[in-house]
Parts: structure tokens; sequence; C-alpha cells
């Protein structure tokens, strides 16, 4: 029914229908054709619903890309560092040469490496030792597995588990010297 009078003269759930229809298609931009404004207040309430549409719009859709973006903690954490690094080189006046060699060995320590990078510091605490151990021999057992030596080794030996629960990540810069001559090695660097 096309309402082309004063809703007056229309029945009162017909005049819910129309109030929701209106709202609905105002809301969601798509216009109309056979409800339309005919003086100025019934022009500012449409602009209005139009306006508060487009906002509420715009917020879940806000909404929607945050929760996208957020779903790879990796990352997030892994920005939220840089941007503090970046905050702190600035603030500390480090030379431009030094800041690019800085961010770029944060973002292959962030990006290519595939030493676990997200702080878990926190979370093993609260984890039993054994559980701790199991982890730590979860995570560093594929980076243990890069090296030419352990590669074709049986993931479960007991020498294989009991030196992957050993490891410490370290992660180094290319061209950086893992090593200097006359200096004691700190440790094993498989590579």
């Amino acid at each position: 029914e096309v309402l082309k009078f004063p809703l007056g003269h229309v029945e009162k759930g017909n005049i819910y229908v129309a109030a929701f229809y209106w709202s609905i298609t105002t809301m969601t931009t798509l216009g109309y054709g056979e409800i339309n404004a005919s003086d100025d207040e019934e022009m500012g309430c449409v602009l209005m619903s139009i306006a508060i549409g487009c906002v509420i719009f715009a917020y879940g859709i806000t909404n929607m890309c945050t929760l996208v973006a957020n779903l790879d903690a990796q990352s997030v954490f892994a920005q939220g560092r840089s941007d503090e690094i970046i905050e702190w080189m600035t603030k500390n006046n480090v030379p431009p040469s030094l800041k690019k060699k800085v961010m770029q060995y944060f973002t292959y320590k962030t990006d290519y490496s595939p030493v676990f990078y997200h702080e878990g510091g926190p979370l093993m605490e609260e984890l039993s030792d054994k559980l701790q151990g199991e982890l730590k021999t979860a995570v560093m057992l594929p980076i243990l597995q890069y090296s030419p030596v352990f590669a074709d080794r049986d993931a479960t030996e007991p020498l294989v588990v009991n030196l992957a629960g050993m490891l410490e990540a370290a992660i180094y810069a290319a061209a950086e010297d893992m090593v200097e001559i006359g200096v004691p090695l700190k440790g094993l660097y498989p590579i």
C-alpha cells in the first residue's frame, strides 16, 4: 500500500509497520521511493535518521575491522613493540642509519625468524615445571631440526628432546657476528 495521505487515516498496525520499514530503509541508506518527506520537518527528521544510520553503520564496520585485525596476537604484539622502539629511538636522537638497522633487525625477528617471539615468559611462569619443559621442547624442537646435524634425527630421541628443552632462543641479524675470536662461546649455535 502506497502511503500518499496522512497516516491518521491508516490503522495503527500499518503505521508501525510503515515506520519500521522507513527506519530500516533509512538506516541502511537504501533510500525509498514510495515513502518520502513532504515538508521541512519531515526532511529534518529524515536527515537526522540518515546521519544516525551512517554513524551506527560506521561504528559496526570499525568494530568488525578491529576484531579481525586483532585476531593475530603475534602481529598486534609486534606492532606495539615496533611503535615503542621507534618512539624510544626518536626521543633519544638515535642516528637514522642506526634506526634503520635496528628496525631491519626487529622486522626480521618478528616476521621471518622461526623462533617463538611473542613473549611467553609470564605465561610460562604459571605452568608447572613439567609443563614448562614440555612446552619449551615443543617450541624449540622445530628450530633445532633446522640444523643439518639434527634434521634427520628422530624427534622423540631422548638426546634431541633434552637438547631442545635446554635451548634458549637467540636471534641474530644478517651479517651480525655470533662469535668473536678470543671470546669464549656461550652456547651451541645451530644455524
